[in-house]
């Protein structure tokens, strides 16, 4: 791979990283081999000092899970791991670790170590939550824990820029985690951290745990946050989902990990907060005890896992409240010196956006288009037929293809694009006023990735996004679909049919800006289209 070439998906990535290293630091690998070689060293005091390090966890489970899994079996632990290897194993694959000396300068250094600090602290918080729960597989989830974030040590060490852009992202735009990282990378990082755990041949838990499938959704969280409240509106069929979900072995893996990595945004935070009640309510502990026993293991963690130079998680807890932020951006000088051969972002990823001083041309720019109709008396037919209702109007398509109609030929804006909602999935499905070439016409998006079309599918919605307005917005749309919001502005709405959406329209003027008259007419269509669907409704009811 050339320098200037950046994998797109993930699959890219999994190829790209598949094969990278993930070295240790000088001390730490001349303390190991000096364990090794003293007749002192038991084989459970050699483990304790392994366990002090993820990174060197890491190789030994690679090499152990491999020798079981051609005997039909899995490594469930790290003292499993080291007792299945045996001392020369162990020298042998300690030998051969490549070595990492941290440069102080480095924010990919930095921010690789902190990243591996993370799940060290995610495992530690998983050992101290089981110990008074008699868990059997507690030494199981202790591991899967601290491997959980693999994906997170790899990019910042081999792909420094990406992480760089995506905490540029959160930080700086306020953009969502999963949609920063989808628009930088093409995929999560979960998602590499999953399929690299399958590359590797890691433990089953690691895998299941990582597996998108199994996480739950911003609706279960909150859910989960409403029941630490004690909330009396939640009813059993949501009491069970979440009973289902708390059960599950893998569950508190995900807990440990989500505290890990939200604290390190910052521990005053709301999610971080919120994520100490949820965790409450999983041990059945009082909020305030449990919060200090949060603060303690934090603590524990950093004591076991320290790197010289990074700020650790527990420093943090007793530092006074502040704006300040770890370093997350590349330099200049890093690059040319510490991050040279990792690959860079594309053109599109790290364009610009418009700085203040342009937001008054863009303010000004966009003349409003001549106020007027395109077919007055289209617009107006269509009006009435979806409100009075109309014999030509009998599925879902007809009330699509009329909405499209009434917006392009009725009322005249020059770009009208409908994408079809289906299966958690938004595909363009008609559109008009763009070339049949733009990219638009075949867009796709995942709607469980966080962003403003996730929300306007959770519940009719109904957007005007102004020149104004454009810069702030399009940070929570997908980065794929910022082009496709014209700095004029655009309207985007959701129809929905009962309670599932059915599909998100896209309306724009292109050149000019929309005035009042065009957006209040917009509006007005757009409910006259929601009584249409509600016509279908009683229609059908009634034939049947």
């Amino acid at each position: 791979m050339s320098l200037q070439e950046s994998p797109q998906d993930l699959g890219g990535w999994i190829h790209y990283l598949k094969d990278k290293t993930l070295p240790v630091r000088g001390s730490v690998k001349q303390r190991l081999l000096q364990a090794v070689e003293s007749d002192a060293t038991t084989l459970q005091t050699l483990c304790n000092l392994i366990k002090s390090d993820p990174v060197v966890c890491l190789h030994l489970v690679r090499v152990a899970n491999k020798l079981h899994s051609e005997k039909g079996s899995a490594v469930t632990s790290i003292e499993h791991a080291v007792h299945s290897l045996g001392f020369d194993r162990i020298q042998q694959t300690i030998e051969q670790l490549e070595l990492i000396r941290l440069n102080a300068g480095s924010v990919s250094h930095k921010l690789f170590f902190r990243s591996t600090a993370n799940s060290h602290h995610a495992s530690i918080q998983v050992r101290e939550w089981l110990k008074g729960k008699g868990n059997v597989f507690a030494e199981e989830l202790q591991l899967a824990a601290l491997l959980y974030g693999i994906g997170h040590w790899m990019m910042w060490l081999h792909a420094p820029l990406h992480m760089s852009l995506i905490h540029q992202k959160i930080r700086e735009k306020d953009v969502d985690v999963v949609l920063a990282e989808t628009d930088v990378l093409g995929c999560t990082i979960q998602q590499i951290s999953h399929d690299l755990a399958m590359e590797w041949g890691l433990p089953e838990l690691v895998i299941e745990s990582l597996d998108h499938e199994t996480s739950p959704g911003r609706d279960s969280i909150d859910l989960m946050h409403r029941r630490s409240l004690k909330d009396p509106t939640i009813d059993d069929e949501e009491r069970r989902e979440l009973n289902h979900l708390v059960q599950q072995k893998y569950f508190p893996v995900k807990l440990s990990n989500w505290l890990a990595i939200t604290a390190a945004f910052g521990w005053r935070q709301k999610k971080t907060k919120q994520l100490s009640m949820i965790i409450s309510d999983y041990l059945c502990e009082h909020t305030a005890e449990v919060v200090g026993k949060l603060h303690q293991n934090c603590a524990t963690a950093a004591r076991i896992y320290n790197v010289p130079g990074t700020l650790s998680h527990a420093t943090e807890l007793i530092m006074l409240e502040s704006d300040l932020v770890p370093s997350y951006k590349i330099t200049p000088k890093e690059l040319k010196s510490v991050v040279i051969e990792c690959p860079r972002p594309s053109v599109e990823q790290i364009r610009l956006r418009s700085r203040p001083e342009e937001q008054e041309i863009i303010r000004t720019a966009y003349a409003p288009v001549e106020i007027e109709f395109k077919n007055e008396e289209l617009f107006k037919k269509l009006a009435v037929a979806f409100i009075k209702g109309s014999p030509k109007i009998k599925t879902q398509g007809h009330v699509l293809q009329c909405i499209h109609k009434a917006l392009a030929d009725g009322l005249g804006m020059r770009h009208v694009t409908l994408h079809r909602v289906h299966n958690s999935q938004m595909a363009t499905a008609l559109s008009s006023g763009l070339p049949k070439d733009n990219a638009l016409a075949s867009y796709r998006f995942d709607l469980e990735i966080p962003s403003i079309f996730k929300r306007l599918c959770d519940k009719p919605g109904y957007l005007w996004i102004t020149p104004q307005t454009r810069e702030k917005t399009i940070n929570a749309l997908p980065e794929s679909y910022h082009s496709f919001i014209p700095e004029s502005g655009a309207i985007l709405m959701s129809l929905f049919d009962g309670d599932q959406p059915v599909a998100i329209v896209h309306a724009d003027n292109r050149d000019h800006a929309i005035d009042d008259f065009h957006n209040k007419r917009t509006r007005y269509i757009y409910t006259a289209a929601g009584q249409a669907f509600k016509n279908l409704t009683t229609s059908n009811s009634m034939s049947s």
